[in-house]
Order: structure tokens, then sequence, then C-alpha cells
């Protein structure tokens, strides 16, 4: 079997020499590479090599909070991504868990407890603090395995899906190169710049944010207009301008009218007043995608 594929991605050099030092020991034969920044990292990943885990610190240079997760769960599913962090907030840990990540390892850690960690990861489980439950939607078991907490014989086909983010891990060598997700969509044929709108508005609503909105769904765009022959730049214009009419029912901004109006306690009355309203606008704007994909063409930016 080929020897593992690791890289270690923290803005540190001495962190990265120490946990590279301390798996090398622990994994004589593995491939133990080191990343300085996530521009650093998705140069490598670009590179189409095999690489069975990202050991990913959250505080960069250029990333803020889970963007980096965010990306790299969205650009490269098949690739497990384990946190390294500073941080031990069980909060930050369970969304951390939530959002796809294959493990969060605390720097705090003894080095035989991280060793341990990689190790289940590279079986295939998902590894966390002893304090966090991994045997309810969290879990990642493979077919035939022992849950690693509750030791119980699991009977699944594939590792289970983490909101829609994470994703079975294909065999070594190869490459997905389309998602189902992205396939689903292709499937709505000519009315994909209008399903393509609400998507990005789907994406504000929960995350709040369109930045985020576009790293989770800004490659499915581009696949799947690729796909259809329609224009990457509009589908991903499209994912912004969708995402606007989101922003008023996120709980941010529910939060804020309540604040602002002192109205405090009918956040419930506010989001079923703005939501039609909101659902409206993001139709309106799909409407508009979809006469500048077929109609207007000369609108587009090529």
């Amino acid at each position: 079997m080929p020897a593992a594929r690791l890289i270690i991605v923290d803005d540190h050099p001495l962190f990265r020499g120490a946990l590279s030092q301390a798996l090398s020991s622990a994994f004589p034969d593995a491939v133990i590479e080191e990343a300085s920044s996530l521009d650093a990292l998705t140069e490598r990943l670009g590179e189409a090599v095999d690489v069975d885990i990202v050991l990913l610190d959250l505080s960069m240079p250029g990333v803020q909070g889970l963007s980096g997760l965010l990306y790299l769960r969205a650009q490269y599913p098949e690739i497990p991504v384990v946190v390294v962090s500073a941080t031990e907030d069980r909060a930050t840990i369970r969304r951390c868990l939530e959002f796809g990540a294959s493990g969060f390892i605390p720097k705090s850690e003894p080095v035989e407890r991280i060793r341990a960690a990689v190790q289940q990861v590279l079986a295939g489980t998902v590894w966390s603090p002893a304090d966090i439950d991994l045997r309810g939607k969290y879990a990642r078991v493979a077919a035939g395995q022992k849950c690693p907490r509750c030791g119980s014989s699991l009977d699944v086909a594939a590792v289970l899906e983490m909101r829609g983010y994470g994703a079975a891990r294909p065999a070594r060598g190869s490459r997905r190169e389309f998602s189902r997700h992205d396939l689903a969509f292709a499937a709505t044929g000519v009315l994909y710049p209008f399903f393509g709108t609400l998507l990005g508005w789907l994406g504000v609503a929960l995350t709040g944010s369109d930045t985020a909105s576009n790293i989770l769904f800004g490659n499915l765009q581009k696949i799947t207009s690729t796909q259809l022959g329609l224009s990457p730049i509009l589908m991903g214009a499209a994912n912004s301008s969708g995402g606007v009419m989101g922003k008023m029912i996120d709980a941010q901004s529910i939060v804020v009218a309540s604040t602002a109006t002192n109205w405090f306690g009918h956040e419930g009355t506010i989001l079923r007043f703005v939501f039609w309203h909101s659902i409206a606008l993001a139709c309106l704007v799909g409407v508009l995608v979809m006469l500048q994909a077929y109609v207007f063409t000369g609108m587009i930016v090529h």
C-alpha cells in the first residue's frame, strides 16, 4: 500500500516542525509536507497528488473563523481535514465537526494522543477530545468497523456525511470530477439559472454571510454551469446576488432588527413577516439571471 501523505498547514514554522517530527517518528513511511498558508496548500493540492490528511490551523493570516475549513470542504471534499488549533472552545469544536472536519485536535494535547488521533483518522473515523460525543451526527464509521466510542459494530455502506458538506472518501488514486449535488442541479436543465440563484439565497440564509455562501457553493455553480453550457461568471454572480436577498432572514439580521426596534422576544414574528419578501425578491433575481443567460447575453462579461 502506498505511503500516507500528510500536509501540515500552520503559519508558525516552529509548530509545523515540531508536529512534523512527532508524526514522522510514529509514521516512518509517511510523506509529511508543510505549508505556511492556505494559498500554499491550495497550490500544492492543485498539483493533483494524493493527499490522505490535511492538518489545518484555524488562525492564519488571510483566514477568518472557519473559512479555511469551509473552503477545503467545498473545493476538495475527498480529502479529510483535521483541525489542529490552540482553541479548546467546545462550540468551535462542534462547529468544525458539523462542517465536515474529520477531527479536531487541540494543540495542548500530548504528543501520544496527537499521534493516535491521526492514526484514527487514517483508519476512516473521526477524532475529537474525549468530552465531545461522536456517536450522533458527527460519527464517521466505515462499514464493518467498530465505533471507537461505543464499541458497537455498525453495518453502514459508506462514511456518514455531515450536513451535506462531508463525503465518503474514494479509493486512493481516484478523484471525483463531479459530486452528486452537481449532477442533481444539472438535471434542472434550462431552469438552472433560476434555481442556482436560489441556492445562493439559501447559503446566506443559513450562514449569514455572502462570502461563506460563495465558498460553499461557488465550485458547484462553476461545475454545473459548465456542464449546461452556461457562463460560470454569470452563475458565480448569481450566487452572490441571490445571497443578498437571503441576508434579511438570517439569524443575525433578525436579532439586529428586534434589537433596533426594541421588540425583544418577537424574532419569530419578524422572521415570518420578512420571509416571503425575501423569497419574492430572490425569485425576481432568479428571473433576471434567466433573462441574462438566454436573452440578454450581451450583459455577461467575458
